[in-house]
């Protein structure tokens, strides 16, 4: 069989909550796999993939660099919508989108692709449809009810006539309400959440001889904070990723090219983090409570920190917050840990139904 992976390179969430997917078909089926992404996302997954596989598995994978989707532009130093510079990609991508869709469309013809799976990316879904390849839509949101709060009708609109073209998806826990309505052409089916697989050797050798609360923080890699937070009082340990200046001795920060951030977020006691679905996934199926940073102007976020915090499994915070590091903490451990029990990885499970598409 070939499958082909049409993933947005908006961020690094989309590709790395595709990873367990990707393994699960080449090692339970006779599966060669297409990945269409950016360079950078490409890389991650390569390298991600390469300690999961063993060789044969490995060189059933075949990248194919494309820049695939817009996602969200933001003010330079903070989490906020830059609508200008967003405005302007997207009315140029999208002008972009009929050509891009016919040629892509000759291209699964012509390597006999017999399904594909697509998280977000709008031109494949047509190209698809002129192909008349199967395509398993997954994910948690569309860019429409996103865009549709800040920008114009037209750009929502056109978005929203590509995703009526979806027969078939799954949609993960924390979804928006608003999704099934743009999607509702499809048959749609609920599914649980997709982590990659934690490593307890791994987690073991990060928690080694740390005998105080762990804090694992994170923002992603589109966004950085520009003040410095000095954490060297409190008592606790504090991992960061990039992008965010937390100082002390009681701290450490991971390379930007770490590619199982999963295992420090098993490790930790703690996350601190920006409430993107890969990470909050992962933080979820580890069992961690979270603190997700507060982002109304962003539909997706805003949906996802309600649910989460309804449910007892994570805190709202601002950048502000984080000067007093030690009352986040203590709200931390006020959060109980049996919200955690009734999620599942569903790699396997969306494998299955990709797989199932094929006649």
């Amino acid at each position: 069989m070939n499958i082909v992976f049409y993933l947005s390179d908006h961020g690094f969430g989309h590709v790395v909550r595709n990873i367990p997917v990707i393994a699960s078909l080449i090692t339970r089926y006779d599966a060669h796999i297409y990945i269409v992404c950016g360079r950078s996302q490409l890389g991650f997954a390569k390298d991600v993939l390469v300690t999961m596989l063993d060789r044969k598995q490995y060189e059933k994978i075949i990248c194919r660099e494309n820049h695939t989707d817009i996602g969200l532009i933001l003010h330079d130093g903070t989490l906020d919508v830059d609508v200008e510079q967003l405005t302007a990609a997207c009315s140029r991508y999208l002008a972009e989108l009929p050509d891009r869709s016919y040629e892509e469309a000759e291209w699964l013809k012509n390597n006999n692709i017999d399904a594909a799976l697509c998280d977000m990316p709008v031109w494949s879904i047509k190209a698809c449809n002129l192909a008349h390849v199967p395509m398993l839509y997954v994910g948690n949101f569309t860019w429409v009810e996103l865009y549709r709060e800040f920008l114009p009708d037209i750009i929502s609109d056109t978005f929203e006539s590509y995703y009526k073209m979806i027969r078939h998806a799954l949609i993960f826990q924390f979804h928006t309400d608003e999704m099934r309505r743009i999607i509702e052409n499809a048959d749609v089916h609920e599914t649980g959440l997709v982590s990659r697989p934690f490593h307890e050797s791994d987690v073991e050798k990060i928690r080694n001889g740390i005998n105080i609360p762990v804090v694992f923080i994170s923002i992603g890699m589109s966004a950085h904070f520009n003040n410095v937070i000095d954490v060297s009082d409190i008592n606790a340990f504090f991992i960061t990723t990039k992008g965010i200046p937390v100082v002390g001795n009681n701290v450490i920060c991971i390379d930007r090219d770490t590619i199982n951030t999963q295992d420090y977020i098993k490790a930790a006691d703690y996350i601190i983090s920006k409430a993107g679905w890969g990470t909050v996934a992962e933080a979820v199926l580890a069992g961690k409570p979270m603190a997700l940073f507060k982002r109304d102007g962003v539909l997706e976020d805003r949906n996802t920190v309600k649910q989460l915090c309804d449910k007892g499994m994570a805190i709202s915070i601002t950048e502000n917050d984080l000067y007093n590091m030690e009352a986040i903490i203590d709200r931390l451990k006020h959060l109980s840990s049996d919200c955690f029990n009734d999620y599942y990885d569903a790699s396997d499970e969306i494998a299955d139904t990709l797989i199932g598409l094929i006649s």
